[in-house]
């Protein structure tokens, strides 16, 4: 098991690529080459409900990946900590059981990982444009940021 996983969520449905698309183009990041698949594991999944518990089971650093919906920053960066994710609860996500909602589930379980971010571009649903592949590669650049401080921390 890797120690770090990012995982991007999403669906195949406009803006809800985003968590996709974004491990797509982490997995060209020649910075990761030399930590895939063993200390960085990128995973892309379909609106994964409870199923994100399992998923995030060995890692110590979870980086979530995804569209948040936000109409006022549109396509800014979003970082959310554990305790951020949980307390935005239905507010973050359009997928049946949200992020926040496996997250709080899994931190009254006490199977969390010991470090864990949600890391999205804020989604305004009122305007019907695809978000832009600049927004796209800011997000990139922000959770390979991350990357480097946990393992020069490491």
């Amino acid at each position: 098991m890797s120690e770090v996983s990012v995982i991007g969520i999403g669906s195949p449905f406009g803006n809800d690529t985003l968590g996709w698309q974004t491990i797509e183009m982490l997995k060209q990041q020649h910075m990761l080459a030399t930590l895939l698949p063993e200390r960085v594991n990128l995973i892309a999944t379909d609106r994964p409900g409870v199923n994100l518990i399992q998923m995030m089971h060995g890692a110590s650093f979870v980086i979530l990946v995804d569209a948040i919906l936000d109409e006022h920053h549109n396509e800014d960066v979003i970082r959310l900590s554990k305790d951020q994710i949980i307390t935005a609860k239905n507010v973050l996500s359009s997928h049946s059981l949200d992020v926040a909602s496996a997250i709080a589930l899994a931190d009254k379980l006490r199977v969390l990982p010991e470090k864990i971010l949600l890391m999205g571009l804020a989604i305004d649903t009122r305007q019907a444009e695809l978000v832009n592949e600049e927004s796209i590669h800011k997000l990139v650049d922000a959770i390979i940021r991350e990357l480097e401080n946990h393992f020069a921390l490491a």
